[in-house]
């Protein structure tokens, strides 16, 4: 991010930016990470369900790298 923001609705620009620009399983793991913190950090503000339903998009993106076909690409 180009400055420090504490809105949740950066940070999901922001984690989809990450997760878009991963490339190895390393870097995929990572960003689960990433997405894991933000559901504990606005957990309670936004509730649950609703940090789930944000991060849909994130988490099908990363779906990707656990998919045996990326698996093959990558030993090629």
């Amino acid at each position: 991010m180009d400055k420090q923001s504490n809105h949740w609705g950066d940070v999901i620009i922001w984690l989809e930016k990450v997760a878009k620009s991963c490339q190895t399983k390393e870097q995929a793991e990572n960003c689960e990470r990433l997405v894991w913190n933000f559901h504990r950090k606005y957990q309670k503000k936004l509730g649950l369900a609703e940090c789930f339903d944000l991060t849909k998009e994130i988490d099908k993106i990363l779906l990707e790298f656990k998919l045996p076909a990326f698996y093959k690409k990558q030993k090629l």
